[in-house]
């Protein structure tokens, strides 16, 4: 298992403040993934438990190489321990306002 930051939406490249310190975009998001990625492990990312401020608290499963759909039986198996994904208080507003502010933007274009 391997932590996963939880943080605001943001644009991509802003810092990303992880325990009140600051960290390049980049390295935030990528840092417990990419070595995985190129090493070829199968890996599931699942939503665990939420922080005080409703963000998602995350964990990455790693397999090993070819164990894909154990792993996916491994995940499985959690999600129904842990229950399913909670959004955060607002998503859907905000997920909302999105698309509609992306909407307006494609009929002005």
């Amino acid at each position: 298992m391997v932590p996963i930051p939880a943080f605001t939406h943001r644009r991509s490249g802003e810092p990303i403040e992880i325990d009140g310190k600051q960290f390049p975009y980049l390295k935030a998001i990528g840092a417990y993934t990419t070595l995985f990625n190129l090493a070829g492990n199968p890996v599931i990312v699942l939503p665990l438990s939420q922080s005080q401020q409703g963000l998602p608290i995350g964990v990455q499963l790693v397999g090993r190489r070819g164990s894909d759909m154990r792993l996916t039986a491994i995940a499985e198996t959690l999600t129904q321990i842990t229950g399913e994904f909670q959004p955060p208080p607002g998503y859907y507003s905000a997920t909302r306002r999105s698309e509609v502010r992306s909407q307006k933007s494609e009929v002005r274009s």
